[in-house]
């Protein structure tokens, strides 16, 4: 059975001038590719392990979803043969992390069109499609919009 949840967006994530303020976040860039994503990782639990205000809950909460999100791009993302470019921004502000998750590859809007398959029978369900509701149950609020070629996710976690 495939269900498409209905999640509200937060435009305040996206809409806000504080949120807009690029040079607040630390900053990553990267062919996406799978190689490529333990580098991500590992850049993005140095930055947050240098802040004594996050716990250790919530630093795995961010890799879990970073992960799931650049494997994404990385594995879906490619068209015409060319792997896109996956930039990633981290801001850490009183035990918040803001993650901003960008690529240029093939449109795609985690939130709408995303499917999300219910099984009633673990003998029959199929293997995958869970990620993004993991990602999207881990996370405080999460929001996207396609902005110049560019598919941009924004979460926060706590």
């Amino acid at each position: 059975m495939l269900l498409r949840l209905a999640l509200p967006r937060e435009p305040n994530l996206m809409a806000t001038p504080e949120a807009e303020k690029l040079e607040t976040f630390h900053h990553h860039e990267a062919t996406a590719s799978i190689q490529t994503v333990p580098d991500v990782l590992d850049w993005a639990e140095d930055v947050a392990g240098a802040h004594a205000d996050l716990s250790p809950t919530a630093i795995n909460v961010m890799v879990v979803c970073l992960l799931e999100l650049v494997a994404n791009i990385a594995l879906h993302a490619s068209f015409d043969g060319v792997s896109p470019t996956v930039r990633v921004g981290l801001r850490i502000d009183a035990g918040v992390i803001t993650l901003a998750i960008g690529d240029n590859g093939a449109h795609f809007d985690p939130i709408t069109d995303a499917p999300v398959w219910v099984d009633t029978d673990l003998a029959t369900a199929r293997v995958g499609g869970r990620g993004l509701l993991i990602v999207r149950n881990l996370s405080r609020a999460m929001c996207y919009k396609r902005k110049g070629g560019w598919n941009c996710v924004r979460l926060e976690i706590a």
